[in-house]
């Protein structure tokens, strides 16, 4: 956890199987009244050609991921460091084509026999923030690739500051139940786009970046802003906040997962959880109807499962009963055969 100006960052990452992570680590940076936070999410799937460098052995989805978040971060320090903030949507696209040309000229690709129209060179998404702190507002740039997702948790609940590249246009509920292939994100041998797009925000508010480990695996939105929620009310400093976090999505995540979050315009850690818990409290009502059918439903599935072990016990025991009858009955209802076999008369 860092802060500035009473202003939190929080950086929350995990992996699904230990040391073979693909999304980066996820980037905050600060000066004065600008910030940037960011996630990037290599593509397994699209990505799982491996690379060899200096016995290095890693999965072109997790060098690109690296390589791109290396490189923004980069980009935006070197412009921190300029008199005047120019920021060019067009010039960082140019440099993470570069990085990926770069990088693929440093690593030798592995053999394979997998062969997929689905696999590209080093593919990533990206979500990046860019935060401009005015008197009473935020402006925000929401930059991103792919499906990694932008949002703002306001007083009056979750806001989505990106729509994902999807090839079918589901929303984020249908998406959940009916995963879309992405229609564009970052990789080497094509072109991609850098959607981006400019809002005013209240100041006052929670701003930040995730991979879709951290979103796609909740029954809806409602219930990942709920999580969120939770734990912030839980917790008693942003550290313990970070970890609750990830302890929920080591629990349920069934990907890797990488979120960098900002607050802006909160006193202490106390004030954010005031802030936020009359929002936490009408969400969990607007919820419960939906907990408690579950609960329901998870009794039904024990009832089913319980009596179709019954039903397996039953079969067994009526074969077993069968075979017992069968063995007297056959006496007197097969001694003719076994006579007629027994004298060679076949």
């Amino acid at each position: 956890m860092e802060s500035l100006n009473n202003d939190f960052f929080l950086k929350v990452w995990g992996e699904k199987i230990k040391s073979k992570g693909e999304d980066a680590h996820p980037l905050c940076l600060s000066k004065q009244d600008i910030s940037v936070i960011g996630v990037c999410d290599g593509m397994g799937g699209a990505g799982s050609k491996l690379y060899t460098n200096n016995n290095s052995k890693k999965s072109g989805a997790a060098i690109a991921a690296t390589t791109v978040s290396k490189t923004v971060t980069e980009y935006f320090l070197n412009v921190f460091n300029e008199e005047s903030f120019e920021f060019d949507i067009d010039k960082l696209k140019k440099l993470i084509k570069e990085q990926l040309h770069e990088i693929s000229n440093l690593y030798k690709e592995e053999k394979t026999l997998l062969k997929s129209k689905l696999i590209s060179s080093f593919p990533t998404t990206l979500a990046i923030l860019l935060l401009f702190k005015r008197d009473e507002k935020v402006e925000v740039t929401s930059i991103w690739a792919g499906d990694s997702r932008n949002f703002t948790l306001t007083k009056n609940g979750l806001l989505q500051l990106s729509k994902d590249d999807l090839r079918i246009d589901n929303d984020p509920l249908e998406n959940i139940y009916n995963d879309s292939p992405l229609s564009n994100f970052i990789k080497l041998e094509d072109d991609f786009k850098l959607n981006h797009t400019t809002f005013e925000i209240e100041k006052k508010n929670v701003f930040f970046s995730a991979t879709d480990g951290c979103f796609q695996f909740y029954k809806s939105p409602m219930h990942f802003e709920l999580m969120l929620l939770k734990t912030l009310s839980a917790s008693n400093s942003v550290d313990e906040w970070k970890l609750n976090i990830e302890k929920e999505l080591h629990e349920i995540s069934g990907d890797d997962f990488s979120m960098a979050l900002e607050t802006i315009e909160f006193k202490n850690f106390d004030s954010i959880k005031k802030y936020y818990q009359d929002r936490c409290d009408l969400l969990q009502n607007l919820l419960i109807d939906i907990d408690h059918i579950e609960v329901e439903e998870k009794k039904l599935e024990n009832t089913i499962e319980h009596y179709q072990k019954e039903i397996i016990k039953s079969k067994q025991k009526k074969k077993e009963k069968l075979l017992q009858v069968w063995k007297e009955y056959k006496k007197e209802y097969y001694k003719k055969v076994e006579s007629y076999v027994e004298r060679g008369e076949h």
